[in-house]
């Protein structure tokens, strides 16, 4: 994996990140199905807000450099 990634989901049944931090909760249960490309998350469409919420760090900021 390339040195400065801060984050990579694989949505394997759940909100991990493979690089240890900035891991995801999943908020309402959204479920997880096959996608066109590996997995996907699918949130519903029945006007019930689900998400996976990922809490503040740095190293999630843009910075110039």
């Amino acid at each position: 994996m390339l040195a400065n990634l801060v984050a990579y989901y694989k949505l394997d049944s759940n909100a991990l990140s493979s690089t240890g931090i900035n891991n995801g909760s999943l908020i309402n249960s959204p479920t997880f199905s096959i996608g066109k490309v590996g997995n996907c998350v699918d949130f519903g469409n029945d006007n019930v807000l689900r998400y996976i919420d990922v809490p503040d760090n740095d190293s999630l900021s843009f910075t110039t450099g």
